[in-house]
């Protein structure tokens, strides 16, 4: 065993949790007054998923991946591995769901597209629960909780994330383009939806990049992928939260009167996109 790479994990996870934390003492305030002050139950929620679970899970494994743990531990790694293995999964699942209530309602809450949209995020969801056991039963470590090689089913993993993230983006550039030609392309709500979208799909397609090598040569990434997947996942996710609760402040409240869907509602009073269009 080489202690290199115990050290070297252990820097990924203590830096891991550092970027955490200083993304959140950044968008603190963001916080406070956009989330714990002025949303719905379903948004403090989910933020809380995002933010709190991924520093849960980076505060684990700098914990467990540390050199006296690691020797009580004995090789019983599986527990350690399975809970960043289904939270790495639960922060996805959380981000795409807000993805595609985004895209639900740039359709026009379209029950097809909503029905769609669910039947797909539902199987995609199995899918990647079914290859998180699949990994956990396949996994070899050493006496240190090294992983000997990435198992295959993590590949299925990396595939769903590029098939969820195109289809999206996708989605979300068919309908900007229909809105460019109708006129209402230039609404702050759909611009965010618009951005936000474009940069998460080029956050992940760089981050599917980058670890495709090592997957394909190294056959080994367990070390860094854990720590870097939680924290582009969390941050991602806080982000789209917070921009888009943040439009309500743009133009003295204006924008903050429309409603994007039911769930991320920016207030009481109800304008559909419709609407929006007309304006």
């Amino acid at each position: 065993m080489n202690l290199n790479e115990v050290q070297i994990r252990q820097y990924w996870n203590v830096a891991g949790l550092a970027v955490l934390v200083y993304d959140q003492i950044l968008t603190w305030e963001q916080e406070v007054q956009y989330i714990w002050l002025s949303s719905e139950v379903f948004i403090k929620f989910s933020y809380f998923l995002s933010r709190y679970l991924a520093l849960t899970i980076q505060i684990v494994g700098v914990i467990h991946s540390s050199f006296p743990v690691l020797q009580k531990r004995r090789g019983n790694c599986i527990p350690w591995l399975a809970f960043q293995t289904f939270g790495a999964e639960l922060l996805l699942w959380n981000l795409e769901l807000g993805m595609m209530i985004r895209v639900y309602a740039l359709y026009d809450r379209a029950r097809l597209m909503g029905t769609l949209l669910t039947l797909w995020f539902t199987f995609s969801g199995i899918f990647n629960f079914w290859n998180g056991i699949s990994a956990m039963t396949d996994i070899e470590t050493d006496l240190f909780c090294i992983i000997a090689e990435t198992p295959n089913s993590s590949k299925w993993f990396s595939l769903t994330i590029a098939v969820n993230q195109c289809l999206l983006w996708a989605l979300t550039f068919h309908k900007y383009r229909s809105a460019v030609k109708e006129g209402w392309a230039r609404h702050p709500i759909i611009r965010v939806v618009i951005r936000d979208n474009s940069w998460v799909f080029l956050t992940f397609s760089g981050l599917l990049a980058f670890l495709l090598p090592y997957s394909l040569y190294i056959h080994q990434v367990g070390g860094f992928v854990y720590p870097l997947f939680t924290c582009v996942t969390s941050i991602v996710s806080c982000r789209l939260v917070l921009n888009i609760r943040s439009i309500k402040n743009i133009n003295n409240n204006r924008a903050g009167q429309v409603e994007l869907t039911t769930i991320l509602a920016m207030s009481e009073e109800e304008y559909s996109l419709s609407e929006m269009r007309s304006e």
